[in-house]
């Protein structure tokens, strides 16, 4: 069945890092999503269409539909959204994907790794307001490339249940009490009966971790992954 195409404008656009920036896009009407999931967008091409996957890091409450990012020196659709200004058009179909937080769970741990945390801060956003405990390890290189952070402490200082922590890979010795040294691979949290795991970034990272929960012992119902 063919997916419905949808077209936006785009409203801001602005960057988180270097190489990361967010699209935010009027939200097309009747549009609706699960946080966690994904769209594609048409990328101009004279031959074929083209189309790129870009998870959604706005709540599906939110009045704007927020795109997360990461440009590619020299990739068409990188090429395409570092030359786009506001106001211009975006063409898209979706939403698509299945990593979403079922009902029900005892409590989430989150693992992140660079463009990886698009859709799992748009669960954590979701879900900020309740009681539910939730733990998030987000892997980046260095000071330079902390994102979100003003942020997630907005949401931590509101919302106690959720715990933070930066894993900076080329940082032997970081400043601050939520940053640690070394890959998140090295600070997995454990996981209880009835929580569940959502780990999105590399493939190296995401296999990596999800082998790890595997040899603990958890189901893998309580892990749930994305490869970006």
């Amino acid at each position: 069945m063919a997916l419905h195409m949808h077209s936006s404008h785009i409203i801001r656009k602005y960057f988180m890092t270097e190489d990361m920036l967010v699209l935010k896009l009027q939200k097309p009407d009747g549009f609706t999503f699960k946080a966690g999931q994904f769209v594609q967008v048409q990328v101009p091409d004279p031959e074929k269409p083209v189309f790129r996957a870009y998870s959604i890091c706005s709540t599906p409450t939110d009045p704007t539909l927020d795109l997360c990012i990461k440009i590619v020196p020299g990739g068409k659709a990188s090429m395409m959204f570092a030359a786009a200004s506001e106001g211009d058009t975006i063409s898209f179909r979706g939403p698509l994907g299945h990593f979403t937080v079922p009902e029900g769970i005892a409590g989430a741990h989150f693992i992140a790794t660079g463009a990886g945390i698009s859709p799992i801060l748009s669960m954590i956003r979701e879900r900020a307001a309740s009681t539910l405990p939730m733990t998030l390890l987000f892997g980046i290189r260095s000071l330079q490339d902390v994102c979100l952070h003003e942020e997630f402490l907005s949401l931590q200082k509101d919302y106690p249940s959720l715990q933070l922590t930066y894993c900076l890979s080329r940082e032997p010795n970081p400043p601050e009490s939520w940053q640690k040294p070394g890959r998140v691979t090295t600070h997995l949290p454990k996981i209880l009966p009835q929580e569940h795991v959502f780990i999105c970034g590399s493939p190296e990272m995401v296999k990596e971790v999800r082998a790890f929960y595997m040899n603990q012992g958890i189901d893998k119902q309580q892990i749930h992954l994305e490869i970006f």
